[in-house]
């Protein structure tokens, strides 16, 4: 079966509303604005994304902050090429889904109503390799994936729909908590057996760069190492831990501290190594008790 083109899908005219394509504001919003200019990093990428003959891999522990830095990455990227699509896996309902994903792709590539798409992964997968080939004659593209292991099936998870081409970039977790998840580690396997080269390695935070996000949070007040080891206390008494000695994150604060009323209009808190740590698997309890369990000396960190 195929189905008319075009249902759903991004164009450059903005005219679809429920698209999953070109998400990276969406994502940044969730960060409330707070960021890390990670240049060097940034840098890294273009110069994978220069020499690379085929797809380029970027993987990071979960948690550390990887899908904002692409986001990022993504709204720089379109300064450097003609057409950038994105999707952000798991960012809007129905990207974790292949069919999905695929026919918006080819979609917002050559937007043309009087096409059928085909609405399996086989057709679709060859149709936007026809797609990107059509475009990159005349055009630089660049098509971005992040989160390919949060795609639903094995098909997604095999990659085998995935353009063997240069101007395509997917995103993985890779050690951290979820090093053991059967959807992490088919994913890493199916990059290798892709062919794809050494991955870009997101990196996570160093001391001075967890001191300046949280001088952000704070409203740029300094925040030495005794103010993150005193929100470190405090959330630890927010959290169930379900993995003992797991990574912690940079969205960890996003998850268990999100605009309680109660800590003066705080919007969120972040926490990582190498100061002594939040477990990024963890159970967030309600909003009230949350705020309840903060201790005094932490508060002053939030307050506006």
């Amino acid at each position: 079966m195929q189905t008319q083109m075009g249902a759903g899908a991004s164009t450059d005219n903005d005219t679809a509303a429920a698209s999953i394509i070109d998400g990276e504001d969406s994502i940044l919003a969730r960060a409330g604005g707070v960021l890390l200019p990670r240049d060097a990093l940034f840098e890294a990428l273009l110069e994978k994304l220069r020499t690379a003959e085929g797809p380029v891999a970027v993987v990071a522990p979960s948690g550390s902050g990887k899908s904002t830095f692409m986001a990022r990455a993504v709204q720089r990227l379109r300064d450097e090429y003609d057409v950038v699509r994105a999707v952000f896996v798991g960012g809007a309902d129905g990207s974790t889904q292949l069919v999905r994903v695929l026919s918006e792709l080819c979609a917002s590539l050559d937007d043309n109503d009087d096409d059928l798409m085909p609405d399996d992964v086989l057709g679709l997968s060859g149709l936007l390799e026809r797609r990107l080939r059509d475009l990159s004659d005349t055009k630089r593209v660049l098509l971005v994936v992040d989160a390919v292991n949060e795609l639903e099936g094995d098909a997604a998870l095999s990659l085998g729909w995935l353009p063997r081409r240069a101007g395509v970039v997917v995103t993985t977790i890779r050690g951290g908590a979820n090093k053991n998840d059967p959807n992490v580690k088919t994913v890493l396997a199916s990059l290798k057996r892709c062919g794809v080269g050494a991955p870009l390695v997101v990196p996570a935070l160093s001391t001075p760069e967890q001191a300046a996000l949280l001088a952000q949070i704070a409203g740029q007040r300094a925040c030495g190492p005794a103010a993150l080891t005193a929100v470190r206390r405090s959330c630890c008494r927010c959290v169930s831990v379900s993995r003992p000695g797991a990574e912690p994150g940079p969205c960890m604060a996003r998850l268990y501290f999100n605009t309680p009323r109660g800590m003066g209009g705080v919007s969120h808190v972040l926490s990582h190594s190498p100061i002594p740590n939040l477990p990024t698997h963890a159970q967030p309890l309600s909003a009230a008790r949350r705020v309840r369990m903060v201790s005094r000396p932490a508060t002053h960190v939030f307050r506006e």
